[in-house]
């Protein structure tokens, strides 16, 4: 199987791929980014290719689109999850030209949460039931139960709101997906531990508990740029890493509410 993203869609893609992988270790996937997979990968392999799956950021169509024509072209099996907004205009494509190609919508402003919640229940229906780590992931994806108590911990990120528009918000390694989910908001987002120039400084650090290493060298690194711990506000997610960016997603939709009023 492979994995094909568009747009801010990375992390996702690879929350999905780890996901499925852990729960079963003899499946055969790959990730690849759309363009790249699309016009230089998918030519080569498509006779070994059995099936393949399509995310997408919300913004980016065209890529979506060639995308969509490659894998038509080359007769693959796909399954394209795509936002409302992405949908609307594909969809005609969809319909006229390709009989392997089966879309499903979701709304954009929950496509990245419901993809994530979605690919961990499908992960659990694959892994042995028996495991202490799939009992405690099952617990962590009953949403309703722990969304409310969940925005009250963590309150002082969600109060922060337009306080980010002149700052930035760092996310480790295992949270990009919700990050992907901020810069398509218009926030700007560094990752942990990824090399690039960093343009604003950050007002909010989002961590798992497991990666606290990276995170305390990475706010080492602040200090020695002359930015104090306590010009920072916190957030670590001590939930297991698979489960942590849907509950970080949770906190960032509320944060994002406030944002906008």
């Amino acid at each position: 199987m492979v994995i094909f993203y568009c747009g801010n869609a990375e992390g996702l893609a690879q929350h999905i791929c780890t996901t499925l992988k852990i729960a079963r270790p003899s499946l055969n996937i790959v990730v690849f980014d759309g363009e790249y997979g699309h016009n230089i990968v998918l030519p080569y392999i498509a006779y070994d290719v059995s099936s393949a799956l399509l995310i997408s950021g919300v913004s980016d169509i065209s890529c979506t689109y060639r995308a969509l024509q490659a894998l038509t072209l080359t007769g693959v099996e796909t399954v394209a999850i795509l936002p409302t907004v992405t949908t609307e205009i594909v969809r005609s494509y969809i319909r006229r030209w390709s009989q392997t190609v089966h879309m499903v919508e979701v709304d954009s402003t929950l496509y990245r949460l419901s993809l994530l919640h979605s690919s961990l229940r499908l992960a659990l229906s694959l892994a042995d039931k028996d495991t202490t780590r799939v009992r405690r992931i099952e617990k962590e994806l009953d949403i309703k139960s722990v969304a409310r108590e969940l925005i009250e911990e963590h309150k002082q990120v969600v109060g922060l709101g337009k306080k980010l528009s002149s700052y930035a918000v760092a996310v480790s390694r295992a949270l990009l997906a919700a990050g992907e989910e901020l810069i398509d908001r218009g926030f700007e987002v560094t990752v942990i531990g990824r090399h690039g120039a960093e343009t604003l400084p950050p007002k909010l650090v989002v961590y798992t508990s497991v990666e606290e290493q990276v995170v305390n060298e990475y706010m080492t690194k602040l200090t020695r740029r002359g930015i104090g711990r306590g010009e920072i506000t916190i957030m670590k997610i001590n939930t297991d890493p698979l489960t942590a960016p849907l509950y970080a997603l949770i906190v960032f939709h509320a944060m994002m509410l406030g944002h906008r009023q």
